[in-house]
């Protein structure tokens, strides 16, 4: 019997989630086999004329991951594959077009799968873009940058013309950091001192518009400051282990500071790193105990992917 091109896809993925299987060792995980993904958004056979969807679905207990799959007009008759992801959360904005769909969610860890489960889904046409609203695809919200030229892109509408693009100071309704930009295009870009911005975009035909979308965005340059290691003190002798290291952050911030902690047994060797992490805390556990003598530094790392100075490395001895 001949096997149809939907089928094919869902073999596919089950292939891709055996392989990992198989090439990781068994972690006392879950067994998934017998677990059902309960689908909550859009729900079963839903007939909407509306273009923008969050799928929506349970976590399920023990899953690392889902994969959605979303095909054109079955997964019995499959003519296109419209998409397929992995993701780590139980949910998904996209944008369709007019027509018969059915959606699909496998949950999935390091030794079993779920079966999909599948919804419908029917998306009429109509030219009235006065409930649709465009979903916005990068940057993601809230996004840190420390490059000042952004690129901007969306989900196309089908029945929309073009669309108005804009980007406002701090707030949703703050001030236009420029003209309010029309394009046909699902992309555009700009150039942008530092701040924080609320970029939007509106879908727009002849006869309506659609809810403006919008995201905030964060342009930062600001290098942090060098930390100020404190402890152990310069040339200390510690006779007992762990050892923890401590420095100060001067840089006052409201965006998360992470910091790039190197330990050494030596200063100038290639290949004398002997730990290496990153913390949010201004401190870390130092997991080598031998006794010998030791150097370590720090820098600082933004959210955006500014870099600190290191600190100059810090001599201490563990004689224990």
């Amino acid at each position: 019997m001949k096997r149809t091109y939907s089928t094919v896809i869902l073999l596919l993925s089950a292939v891709i989630i055996i392989v990992l299987i198989n090439d990781c060792s068994d972690f006392g995980e879950e067994n998934l086999s017998d677990k059902v993904v309960v689908l909550r958004a859009p729900a079963d056979s839903l007939v909407t004329t509306l273009t923008s969807h969050t799928f929506w679905w349970d976590y399920v207990e023990g899953a690392e991951g889902y994969n959605l799959q979303i095909v054109m007009p079955s997964f019995d008759r499959t003519v296109r594959l419209v998409l397929d992801t992995n993701l780590t959360t139980n949910r998904f904005d996209f944008t369709l077009y007019p027509g018969s769909f059915e959606w699909g969610v496998s949950a999935y860890n390091y030794s079993s799968a779920t079966a999909y489960t599948i919804n419908k889904l029917m998306i009429d046409t109509t030219s009235d873009l006065s409930h649709q609203y465009v979903v916005l695809k990068t940057p993601a919200e809230n996004y840190n940058t420390n490059n000042i030229t952004v690129h901007f892109q969306w989900y196309m509408i089908s029945s929309a013309t073009d669309y108005r693009f804009e980007i406002r100071r701090s707030a949703p309704d703050g001030q236009l950091v420029s003209p309010a930009q029309l394009t046909d295009k699902d992309t555009i870009s700009a150039v942008l001192a530092e701040g924080v911005y609320y970029w939007g975009v509106q879908a727009q035909n002849s006869n309506s518009g659609s809810i403006m979308s919008n995201r905030k965005l964060v342009v930062d340059t600001t290098v942090p400051d060098t930390p100020i290691l404190l402890e152990p003190a310069k040339n200390d002798t510690l006779t007992t282990t762990p050892v923890i290291l401590k420095w100060d952050r001067p840089t006052a911030s409201t965006a998360e500071i992470r910091d790039s902690v190197i330990i050494a047994s030596d200063t100038t060797a290639s290949g004398s790193i002997i730990e290496s992490a990153l913390t949010n805390d201004p401190e870390y556990t130092m997991k080598k105990e031998d006794n010998g003598i030791y150097y370590w530094k720090v820098r600082s790392i933004d959210l955006a992917g500014n870099k600190s100075n290191y600190s100059k490395y810090r001599k201490f001895t563990i004689e224990k």
